[in-house]
């Protein structure tokens, strides 16, 4: 195979750097250095016209840091295309340069010219700050041409070193209005998943140039093309690997954990949680900038090195929910009660689900029988959260919070879902924390009537002072009542019924009715576990349940129940 002449050989340069204190200060002085060394080597000293900001750089930064902005500017009047660009985004200084002789050098070697632009670019250098950056040799080639041709072509001109097999990995970018597309590859021989510096090669067809210009270069009205805000997050993204360190750090706690004698264990289990914490940080880090890469435009057909940074988003996400729940198993390893979780049970699934899209790296723990708590951590909780759905009715909820207790030996138990109310001032949507849990179906069936023998179980005093002080110093969406809850064997919707009269006659200060409290307090109390059940108003039990579930009420109910009971999970 014959491989077509490239042509319009030039390199484009992207730097990027922290403008974060404490490195903002550091890194705008490097900059400034490549700024000067862009003038000395390229004679790029000339402002932009069409583009209105200086072709200089202040002598410390910015004081004001917008989100986005381009901060400076500045090309060299020889022939060719000699500019550079430095934008602030996202808290990065972002710094770009395209080299591209004239087209009367299109007779020379391409390869030649890429090895003298690649030689003569000054970079920026190590140091604190530095997020990464990238060089990318750009060339054109004949329209028509098939992506084989094009492969053979590059292979003969990309200036050395280069890896084995780079050219079989490769990303093919459509580019509006061409037949043909923007093949791209990385060929630096750094292969690293935290790599700081990256060598790409970007072949466009001809008559793609104005397409390929506006996705890697400039769209001319000066902000960052789609290519550099892909790069931009890339390097961040790379740039926390390289601080994860595969997870040495956590390891290294992990192996003192297993070997460490008990006098030395409590200063572990401090940093433990102070390197969990870290990592909870690292992992939503990584979520927005996979999400950003995501939303980038660069997503084409390939393998190569765009395809390869969003598998590294998606890898590096899962690496650190294995490292935080490898951490986890240590911090909730018997005998560490600094770090025992709170265990939350809910009845139904839309209780579940208001929990559950509060918790970060859920982790997925199964007990002898088979009953699935998802474990996560809740931010300003320094304890993990263990969640569980596990149906309605009292007898359940009472072997589940066993299983539980037993599982997880936790700090404390809350049930967490909705309620009916049993009183005109305690409204749909309120939140409802029981005082103490009443069993109302216990008693005798005589000829004269049903005997009451009345169970109830009163909240453990700890738990009660925690909420109310959570209680007075928080804010809320709804009123928050401290009240007794009445627990029986059946849904109530009615004011009239045999129940209902029952519970105004004998349990007269509830303040609600719901069918699990029952089976976690006798549960609990028989652990010696603290609990507490926390219920969300969905209806008044009087008839309108139906309606009230038809607006939306469950929830709502839901929702604000979950609010305070993972408040009160973060003041344990």
């Amino acid at each position: 195979m014959t491989a077509p002449a490239l042509t319009a050989p030039a390199l484009l340069a992207w730097a990027f750097l922290a403008a974060e204190d404490p490195f903002a200060g550091e890194g705008w002085q490097r900059l400034r250095t490549l700024w000067s060394e862009l003038g000395t080597r390229f004679g790029m000293g000339q402002a932009i016209p069409a583009l209105d900001v200086p072709a200089g750089l202040s002598a410390g930064p910015p004081a004001d840091r917008p989100a986005r902005r381009l901060l400076a500017a500045v090309e060299s009047v020889q022939a060719g295309v000699w500019q550079a660009a430095l934008r602030l985004d996202d808290r990065i200084w972002c710094l770009s340069a395209m080299l591209a002789p004239p087209r009367s050098e299109d007779g020379a070697d391409t390869a030649e010219v890429w090895a003298r632009l690649r030689d003569a670019w000054p970079g920026i250098g190590d140091g604190p700050g530095h997020l990464g950056e990238t060089l990318a040799f750009l060339g054109l080639y004949p329209d028509g041409a098939g992506v084989s041709e094009v492969t053979a072509a590059a292979l003969q001109a990309v200036p050395p070193p280069a890896p084995l097999g780079w050219s079989g990995r490769r990303d093919l970018l459509p580019l509006p209005g061409t037949a043909g597309p923007l093949c791209c590859w990385e060929t630096g021989t750094d292969r690293d998943d935290g790599r700081p510096r990256r060598r790409l090669l970007l072949l466009a067809p001809r008559a793609g140039e104005s397409a390929a210009d506006e996705l890697t270069w400039t769209t001319g009205d000066g902000e960052l093309p789609p290519l550099g805000r892909h790069l931009l997050t890339a390097s961040a993204l790379r740039y926390q690997v390289r601080v994860f360190d595969e997870g040495e750090v956590s390891r290294r706690l992990r192996r003192a954990l297993d070997d460490d004698s008990a006098a030395g264990r409590a200063h572990l289990l401090a940093e433990a949680r102070q390197v969990r914490k870290r990592l909870e940080r690292l992992q939503v880090a990584a979520e927005r900038l996979g999400d950003n890469l995501r939303t980038g435009g660069l997503d084409g057909p390939g393998n190569g090195p765009f395809a390869d940074d969003h598998w590294l988003a998606g890898s590096f996400r899962r690496h650190l929910t294995d490292e935080m729940e490898a951490l986890d198993l240590e911090l909730t390893a018997p005998g560490q009660d600094p770090a025992r979780p709170v265990v939350i049970l809910t009845a139904l699934g839309l209780e579940y689900a208001a929990l559950r899209e509060r918790l970060a790296g859920h982790r997925v723990v199964r007990d002898q029988t088979g009953t699935i708590f998802e474990v996560g951590t809740l931010p300003g909780c320094p304890r993990p959260i263990a969640l569980a759905e596990i149906g309605e009715g009292n007898a359940t909820a009472a072997v589940l919070t066993e299983r539980a207790a037993a599982l997880f030996k936790p700090e404390a138990l809350l049930f967490v879902g909705v309620a009916g109310s049993l009183k005109a001032d305690i409204r749909i949507g309120d939140v409802v924390v029981a005082t103490k849990v009443y069993f109302v179906h216990g008693g005798k069936e005589e000829d004269g009537g049903f005997w009451s023998r009345p169970r109830a179980w009163d909240a453990p005093h700890r738990l009660d002072q925690l909420a109310r002080y959570v209680h007075r110093t928080g804010t809320w969406p709804s009123a928050v009542h401290f009240k007794p809850i009445a627990a029986g064997e059946v849904v109530l919707d009615s004011r009239t019924s045999p129940l209902a009269r029952l519970i105004r006659e004998r349990y007269n200060d509830a303040g609600a009715i719901e069918m699990e409290g029952a089976g976690v307090a006798r549960a609990a109390h028989l652990a010696t576990l603290p609990a507490l059940v926390i219920r969300g108003i969905s209806d008044a039990a009087d008839g309108g349940k139906s309606a009230a579930d038809a607006r939306g009420s469950q929830p709502r109910a839901a929702a604000n129940a979950a609010t305070f009971a993972l408040a009160l999970a973060a003041a344990l």
